[in-house]
């Protein structure tokens, strides 16, 4: 775990927060942003800040565009991610987080993944529902029924004319059953490699 804004002591210094408890908060892996964040707690817990040192972080400090201390801790989890909903802005949100080293809560990536699972079935489905309607309109139901004013037996409307069907014959012309038999002699046929 990294840097850890809501745990960080004010009493480094002068009271307040000022440039020693800035240097301090460096020194312990702070990155600009959660330095940002040590300047919003100091408001909230009504702790001095009115400083050069300390308006100089409001001032220049990165600004995101998700308050990461908003909901729940002041890193990024469950609570933003609620919060948010989306998918994408999740994502986006995380990444921010990550940049400026701030602590992903648990179950943050296991939702991004959840989610990602969710959207890729959803195009999986619908890719798959596609090709099934392409493959009826180039080939029609198969079934070898008429097509009644241009419906299949399936009730899919297809691009043949009426009267158009896919029986090329039945199984007599398929598998040779409508040809003279050949003439053999009576006598039994023996493979001599089956004794």
């Amino acid at each position: 775990m990294g840097f850890d804004v809501g745990r960080f002591d004010f009493n480094i210094g002068r009271p307040g927060f000022g440039k020693k408890d800035i240097a301090a908060a460096r020194g312990q892996g702070a990155s600009e942003y959660q330095i940002r964040q040590l300047y919003q707690r100091a408001g909230r817990e009504g702790i001095f800040r009115g400083n050069k040192h300390a308006q100089e972080i409001q001032r220049n400090a990165p600004r995101p565009e998700w308050n990461y201390g908003g909901h729940g801790y002041w890193g990024f989890g469950m609570k933003d991610v609620n919060a948010i909903g989306d998918l994408d802005t999740v994502k986006r949100h995380r990444d921010w987080a990550v940049q400026n080293r701030l602590n992903i809560g648990s179950g943050v990536s296991d939702w991004i993944s959840g989610e990602e699972r969710k959207v890729w079935q959803a195009q999986q489905d619908e890719l798959m529902q596609q090709m099934m309607i392409e493959q009826q309109q180039q080939d029609g139901s198969q079934t070898g029924a008429r097509n009644i004013n241009n419906y299949s037996a399936t009730g899919l409307q297809t691009p043949r004319p009426e009267g158009w069907d896919l029986n090329t014959g039945g199984t007599s012309a398929a598998f040779g059953r409508g040809k003279p038999k050949p003439k053999t002699a009576g006598s039994l046929a023996i493979n001599s490699v089956t004794l």
